[in-house]
């Protein structure tokens, strides 16, 4: 958690911060990235170890997590939806692929521990220069592996130019969710780097995750002030994005989809129709006899993502599996909202939106390329802290108007 309190005075909780909150938010965001640049596959030794290194790290933020301080109510609703989704890919394990559903399991346990490990760490201003040095490199690993691939389809370290752009995309929005606290040159050279990388990649769904987040950071600023406001932001945000899901999937019956086509292929050299609106379709007409529990996991032709993060899940788990993800997401979204007035929780609930926006394209939440899904949990989290320090300082202050009241002397 980012503690305001700290820019007066950075000697404050000094026992707290020092030793194992920094080694831990060094090693969370260099194992991720890590990840994210390797690409690890399940099928390999390599993979196997990131799977076993994940399992520890995720045993030991709970651990963490649950015992530096007492978790709140909204932290035990989430545990529990998070053991009712794990249930859910217990009963499927041994159906088509054991191994891929077991670090399903793994990632889903991730999820939750780095909620809770994130709400509670205090950084000073000093543990996040790592992060920083750390995203430089990468900026410029990144930079050399554009620059120094032939075709710009396949590259030696980040595979895709999807992987590429994904990667500094969310890097850069831990980067923004650390800019809100300490404003500094390092942090605006670094937003410029990955900024010019996603634009290098002409990947079409950073740029449209982007847009997202400025819109709603406006709409969460000017429209949606109020904590009810905001409840409704989320409601209308699931209804409207599955009306548009459901106009995608129908794309090429639009009218003016010739036109729009063309000004596709004029800004980045690609159809409208990626191919994605035929995966869903897939999905969807491959699940209907079993929509309600789904199939366990479903592979398409064109791999093992549906390239849509809730229509995956719609297929692998049914109805019932992405209520119970919608609603996990609908309890976090609660807790922020009651703090959104807040400029860091507003920015941390923007962002938030914009992954979903995100994960209406690609599969990163919860299953395939996880390391940059951790890296958006992360964010998550560390808006959840925010919340937590607001609430404590309320409480805080009630309690020192109190005793004012009644003459005590506030020391």
């Amino acid at each position: 958690m980012i503690d305001d309190s700290l820019s007066i005075d950075n000697t404050l909780n000094t026992e707290r911060n020092s030793g194992k909150t920094v080694f831990c938010f060094q090693s969370v965001v260099f194992l991720f990235t890590l990840g994210v640049v390797f690409s690890f596959s399940e099928n390999t030794t390599l993979g196997l170890m990131y799977d076993v290194v994940l399992l520890f790290e995720l045993l030991f933020f709970l651990f963490y997590a649950l015992t530096v301080e007492k978790i709140d109510k909204t932290e035990i609703v989430l545990l529990l939806l998070v053991a009712a989704m794990t249930v859910f890919r217990v009963v499927f394990i041994f159906i088509d692929s054991p191994q891929y559903n077991i670090r399903c399991i793994i990632q889903i346990g991730m999820i939750i521990a780095l909620l809770l490990f994130a709400s509670k760490i205090k950084l000073r201003k000093e543990d996040v220069s790592f992060y920083n040095v750390l995203l430089f490199a990468v900026n410029i690993l990144g930079l050399i592996d554009y620059f120094m691939s032939k075709d710009k389809i396949v590259f030696a370290v980040f595979g895709s130019m999807n992987t590429l752009a994904g990667t500094f995309l969310f890097l850069l929005c831990l980067d923004i969710i650390l800019m809100q606290w300490q404003m500094k040159k390092r942090y605006i050279a670094n937003i410029i780097l990955c900024l010019v990388i996603i634009f290098l990649s002409s990947s079409r769904t950073p740029l449209l995750m982007l847009g997202a987040f400025l819109v709603c950071w406006v709409l969460l600023k000017t429209v949606f002030k109020s904590v009810k406001g905001r409840k409704l932001l989320f409601i209308l945000f699931v209804v409207v994005g599955t009306l548009l899901i459901y106009a995608y999937i129908n794309i090429d019956k639009w009218p003016i989809y010739s036109v729009i086509n063309e000004w596709s292929l004029k800004l980045f050299g690609k159809n409208i129709n990626s191919g994605r609106p035929l995966i869903w379709a897939e999905t969807l007409e491959f699940i209907k006899n079993d929509w309600l529990f789904g199939v366990g996991f479903v592979e398409h032709a064109h791999g093992n993502s549906g390239h849509n993060q809730f229509i995956q899940l719609l297929g692998d788990n049914g109805v019932v599996g992405l209520l119970l993800f919608i609603v996990f997401l609908q309890v976090i979204w609660n807790k922020l909202s009651k703090y959104g007035s807040d400029k860091t929780v507003r920015v941390c609930m923007a962002l938030m939106l914009s992954f979903l926006v995100y994960n209406c394209f690609e599969v990163t939440l919860l299953q395939n390329k996880f390391a940059l899904g951790c890296l958006q949990w992360l964010v998550i989290g560390i808006g959840l802290g925010r919340c937590r320090y607001l609430q404590r300082k309320i409480v805080e202050n009630k309690t020192n108007q109190n005793d004012k009241e009644i003459g005590y002397e506030v020391l």
